[in-house]
């Protein structure tokens, strides 16, 4: 009985605390949605996640209210590593394609979903700016084609892609917009 009043007692501190984090969203329904949530620090972890989130956009001239636009489609960014994992995909989709954060701002559930890609789907836009240049889609299109789609369009990826992934594991960096590890 002590541990149930204590769980009800953290799960409201949680709840009343992204709701001072989040004031329009419906946190009954985001924990729903992404109990992890619970399982963190909500007064700290969360508060600098969504912190450091709203800086590393606002440099691409993202408000704030598409950032929390963006964790109520995807919650998984309150939890995720946002100065390293998200960062880096941020910097990578830059490089692949400039400006594609400013320009998917307006579209906050596809921002999201882009920032939580694999590095891998990233590298899809890589190969198709390499390899079909005349056929390039969205990134967002790109990223989210599913992949028995996308490897009968482009048999050549996976190749590719493992080849690009063991340089990169060897000390390379991400490949540019044309395709080159630099």
């Amino acid at each position: 009985e002590h541990y149930l009043c204590s769980y009800t007692t953290d799960i409201s501190f949680s709840q009343s605390e992204l709701s001072k984090l989040l004031p329009n969203t419906d946190v009954v329904r985001l924990i729903e949605t992404h109990p992890k949530i619970l399982s963190v620090n909500v007064g700290a972890k969360v508060r600098d996640n969504l912190i450091d989130l709203k800086g590393l956009l606002k440099v691409a001239n993202v408000v704030d209210t598409a950032v929390e636009v963006m964790v109520v489609h995807n919650p998984r960014l309150l939890t995720s590593d946002i100065k390293g994992t998200v960062s880096k995909r941020a910097v990578y989709l830059e490089k692949l394609r400039p400006g594609s954060i400013a320009s998917l701002s307006a579209k906050p559930a596809s921002l999201s979903r882009i920032l939580c890609a694999s590095e891998k789907a990233l590298d899809r836009i890589a190969y198709v700016s390499l390899f079909d240049s005349a056929h390039e889609k969205s990134a967002i299109v790109t990223v989210n084609t599913p992949r028995a789609k996308f490897n009968r369009t482009y048999p050549g990826f996976e190749p590719w892609q493992a080849s690009i992934a063991a340089k990169r594991t060897a000390g390379g960096t991400h490949p540019g917009g044309n395709g080159i590890i630099n």
